[in-house]
């Protein structure tokens, strides 16, 4: 029994070593998806911003476990106190691991929101989706100016594990990552607040046409910092 709990013991101590060696000062975010069950996501920043799965449910991870979205209104929501409106001049880094199913009907997909899911509006924020040819479309807004970076690379419906980042400089160039390879960049030093205490931070949500779809989003992380992009494993 006692070199049961001395294998039990070293396992967590791992476990807990590696969520935390992702994390550091500059990171404002880190929700791993690795509970596997219950209705929080935890978050192993100092900011503890839990996210709270509504309509999201568990599944199978890049590793681990990670949250499916497969209804029009399947979100995961974290409340906004203000740590993610990166105002004028906050540079950031957004990351996260994305798989769509081959199943997934073609039309915009919300995956990441600062400024809420209506995309007939330009709310201050930034919003990462999935426009309805599978590319990744990236979203800046004041509320009067508006920069936007689209993928390359498209048709990323391919059952496939990617990694998606977003790097933006304040005072020049946002740069979209897949795969750590540089899909768009454009300069954002014209966009000016994109604080938005009226919305939540989500990932998922309404869209504007409905249809049958599947995404897994595994291993969010947000920083305040300008991050060297490659993935963590």
């Amino acid at each position: 029994m006692k070199k049961i709990i001395a294998i039990v013991t070293v396992l967590m101590t791992v476990f807990i070593s590696n969520s935390f060696a992702k994390v550091d000062d500059n990171t404002l975010l880190y929700l791993s998806f690795d509970e596997g069950k219950g209705k929080l996501a935890s978050d192993a920043s100092k900011y503890k911003n839990d996210g709270m799965l509504l309509g999201a449910k568990w599944v199978d991870g890049k590793s681990g476990s990670a949250i499916g979205l497969d209804k029009i209104d399947s979100v995961v929501e974290i409340a906004n106190t203000g740590i993610f409106d990166f105002g004028s001049d906050t540079d950031f880094t957004i990351e996260f691991w994305l798989k769509v199913d081959p199943s997934s009907h073609p039309r915009w997909y919300n995956v990441f929101s600062t400024g809420g899911t209506n995309t007939n509006t330009t709310n201050p924020g930034a919003i990462i989706g999935l426009s309805n040819s599978f590319k990744v479309c990236v979203r800046f807004s004041d509320g009067n100016n508006r920069v936007d970076l689209i993928s390359r690379k498209s048709w990323l419906n391919d059952g496939m594990w990617h990694h998606i980042a977003v790097v933006a400089n304040r005072k020049g160039d946002s740069i979209l990552f897949i795969d750590q390879k540089e899909e768009a960049k454009d300069n954002i030093s014209g966009i000016g607040s994109i604080d938005n205490i009226s919305f939540p931070l989500q990932l998922g949500g309404k869209s504007h046409i409905e249809g049958d779809f599947n995404i897994c989003i595994d291993e969010l992380k947000i920083s305040n910092s300008i991050r060297l992009i490659k993935p963590s494993r």
